[in-house]
């Protein structure tokens, strides 16, 4: 087994709103996460994770809330918190989101 670490993007606008954003991302089976966090792009998330070079894709299913954002319950159920990113926007004001895998989650 040969392990590398990857990173994956996760365009925060892929919904039609902030904050409404879900993506689908084809990972290696066994996809370990590390660590979310925002570049110079402030569209995208980048998600590192640990990955075995000798395993077949999977898709994983990946959701941002921003805070204050209600969510309900449901959405919640088989959720695994993964981490939250902060970027500066104008005026010293920041850009909050936290990163849920909903793989699996019924909706």
């Amino acid at each position: 087994m040969v392990k590398s670490i990857y990173k994956y993007a996760f365009d925060m606008f892929a919904g039609e709103v902030l904050g409404e954003a879900t993506q689908t991302i084809s990972v290696r089976k066994g996809f370990e996460f590390l660590h979310a966090g925002m570049a110079d792009d402030f569209r995208k998330i980048w998600i590192w994770g640990m990955v075995d070079l000798d395993a077949d894709a999977e898709d994983r299913t990946f959701r941002i809330f921003m805070t204050g954002e209600t969510i309900p319950d449901k959405e919640l159920e088989d959720a695994h918190y993964l981490g939250t990113t902060r970027m500066k926007v104008a005026h010293g004001e920041e850009l909050v989101s936290h990163l849920f895998d909903i793989t699996g989650v019924s909706g």
